[in-house]
């Protein structure tokens, strides 16, 4: 579950020149939806429309806010009734479902070892989703016979022998 956290910052650009530090409050959903706080922002942003000559009133109204600590968020406490975390979380889904998900960017390769001498083949099926579904190889390795039958001290070193009885 995912709580929904509002950043707001308060920057005083003073027409009188005397520096004044930006505030920030964390609100949760609760707190941000609090009719006091609604009320506070909405006098700080008509009082932002033209100069002012006194903005102690807007940085002290805003200091005055009761905001959150977005790092204090317990969430073992989420299904405690009355508790400040169970007020900040809503219920989107009550089920949980295995989804299949298939990523078309990423490329895989299906490599097959081709011996020094023979053959190797691979067959690969995908689904109709461009799923892998069926994979089989073979691969024939003939090098010990060809390098048998290539030295001249074993005449016929690369042939199979049989008996007949």
């Amino acid at each position: 579950m995912a709580q929904p956290i509002y950043t707001v910052t308060l920057v005083v650009a003073a027409s009188n020149g005397k520096y004044v530090r930006p505030m920030t409050k964390f609100f949760g959903r609760h707190e941000f939806g609090n009719p006091n706080t609604q009320a506070i922002l909405a006098a700080i942003k008509a009082l932002s429309q033209s100069p002012q000559d006194d903005y102690t009133p807007a940085t002290d109204s805003f200091a005055a806010l009761q905001g959150i600590d977005p790092m204090a968020f317990d969430t073992t406490k989420i299904l405690v009734n009355g508790s400040a975390e169970s007020q900040e979380v809503l219920l989107a889904s009550n089920s949980v479902a295995p989804e299949r998900y298939v990523d078309a960017n990423a490329v895989f390769y299906f490599n097959v070892k081709k011996p020094l001498t023979g053959t190797a083949n691979a067959e690969i099926d995908l689904s109709n989703e461009g799923i892998l579904s069926k994979t089989s190889g073979q691969v024939e390795d003939k090098t010990l016979q060809a390098v048998l039958s290539a030295l001249p001290i074993l005449p016929g070193a690369g042939q199979v022998v049989s008996e007949e009885s």
